[in-house]
């Protein structure tokens, strides 16, 4: 009834299986199911997860060429790299990534509200170019944006 260490038992510090255990062998799981696998990090899941996310802080001084996005996620553990094409026009790639999806918002801390927006063309697997649009001014600008692909 009590012990402790059991393969079965009704109470037990440890046990396989146990009515009452400080570590059972499946107290760390839901419906059979791991903890680890609730949360995925792989580019092949459809169960929902986030695939990838950056914050890119498009400039005007912002690179040219492909450079790292610090503080990105990407599902294939490599990379996520940007580049500004033109004003208002930016390339988003996450390397390795099969993602064919991308949204996201422009990201500026200011209290008001100035019509800008983003908007999103596949160029390949993972690769997106990125317009920044301010309907307002009906002007392209460069601002700040986040990407995230599920």
């Amino acid at each position: 009834t009590t012990a402790a260490t059991a393969t079965n038992a009704t109470t037990a510090a440890t046990a396989t299986n146990a009515t009452t255990a400080a570590t059972a062998t499946n107290a760390l799981s839901l419906g059979g199911i791991a903890a680890s696998g609730y949360t995925r990090n792989d580019c092949s899941s459809i169960t929902g997860q986030i695939k990838g996310f950056a914050l890119v802080p498009a400039s005007t001084t912002f690179s040219s060429t492909l450079t790292d996005v610090a503080g990105a996620y990407n599902c294939s553990g490599q990379a996520v790299q940007a580049r500004r094409i033109g004003l208002g026009d930016y390339e988003v790639k996450f390397l390795g990534s099969p993602v064919t999806i991308a949204l996201g918002n422009i990201v500026d801390p200011s209290t008001f509200t100035d019509h800008a927006f983003v908007s999103f063309r596949q160029i390949g697997a993972g690769d997106f170019e990125v317009l920044v649009y301010n309907a307002f001014l009906a002007a392209a600008q460069d601002r700040q944006f986040s990407v995230v692909t599920p």
